[in-house]
């Protein structure tokens, strides 16, 4: 028993560290990011950006490499394709993005596909997601089941991906 209380209290702890970590560095304490973080400490661990339909930009993409760059973590984007069925690899943006040496991981899903489960599933199976980061509107959505009222809360999404959720507009 004790030591599945000490696992749970350096989860707990790492976890602390992670949100403290991307705290500092949302505000522009590089430093104080990294060392908190630990230097490359994250190397293997991903900043995933929740994306719907085609509201890929350019903003957005160097907000979240800036954001790996201060952390040490590596990118990566889930997107729904939205009523057009653009897969977001193949546009124009993302050709020029990748040109310039960006090395990003896209899953995409379909339009038929849930990012609720998908969400639920990264929650059960990764561990190497350092934070999220969403547009505010994706926080609107209705949940689809019933039974999750509080779904696309950032409170939710922290508790599926056990990760700090950092929201743009």
């Amino acid at each position: 028993m004790e030591a599945g209380v000490s696992f749970f209290k350096n989860g707990k702890e790492k976890f602390q560290q992670a949100m403290a970590a991307a705290a500092f560095a949302e505000v522009g304490e590089f430093d104080t990011a990294q060392e908190i973080a630990g230097k490359n400490k994250n190397a293997h661990k991903r900043v995933l950006i929740v994306l719907e339909g085609d509201e890929l930009g350019i903003r957005i993409l160097n907000y979240a490499l800036d954001l790996c760059k201060r952390l040490g973590g590596q990118l990566e984007i889930l997107h729904k394709q939205g009523p057009k069925h653009v897969d977001i690899t193949e546009t124009e943006l993302w050709q020029e993005f990748t040109k310039k040496g960006g090395q990003v991981a896209c899953n995409s899903l379909g339009s038929n596909e849930s990012l609720d489960d998908k969400l639920t599933e990264y929650g059960k199976t990764r561990r190497d997601i350092l934070c999220v980061v969403l547009r505010i509107h994706l926080m609107d959505k209705k949940p689809n089941k019933k039974q999750e009222e509080k779904a696309w809360s950032p409170d939710w999404i922290m508790e599926k991906l056990n990760c700090p959720v950092m929201v743009y507009s």
